[in-house]
């Protein structure tokens, strides 16, 4: 599943899959972010969430509360890739599950080990981020 970030002032698509949308969320949350939740027009029920792409709108204030957090961990995050995996969390099915659990945990060495080598990825994703209100599709 893709979700394809669309900027609120210009239009601007930012195209980001699951497997680094989810961790990207996390990250932040390393970091400090609070999810204010996302606005769904005309949808009094709806439950904030990031994870769906029905247009849902990022306010400009938690745009740029998540660009600070992920600001602070970028100083973090190693400039050459870990290639570790498999020693780190083995090669059958259960190693991804503890990947996967080790991320939604926020594990400080997992989400770093996650983004190594791929600060081009997040340096865009901050410049998206500056340009403030974004929906989610």
């Amino acid at each position: 599943m893709g979700f394809t970030l669309v900027s609120i002032e210009d239009s601007e698509e930012f195209n980001i899959n699951f497997f680094e949308w989810r961790p990207l969320l996390l990250l932040g949350e390393a970091y400090g972010w609070k999810p204010a939740g996302t606005l769904l027009e005309n949808d009094e029920s709806w439950d904030g969430s990031y994870l769906s792409n029905d247009g849902q709108k990022i306010t400009q204030e938690d745009c740029e509360k998540l660009f600070q957090a992920i600001e602070v961990a970028y100083e973090d995050i190693p400039d050459e890739q870990i290639t570790d995996f498999f020693k780190h969390f083995g090669y059958d099915d259960d190693g991804y599950e503890d990947y996967y659990d080790a991320l939604r945990n926020k594990d400080h060495n997992t989400l770093m080990m996650h983004f190594s080598g791929n600060k081009t990825f997040l340096s865009d994703f901050m410049a998206f981020l500056k340009k403030g209100e974004a929906c989610i599709h």
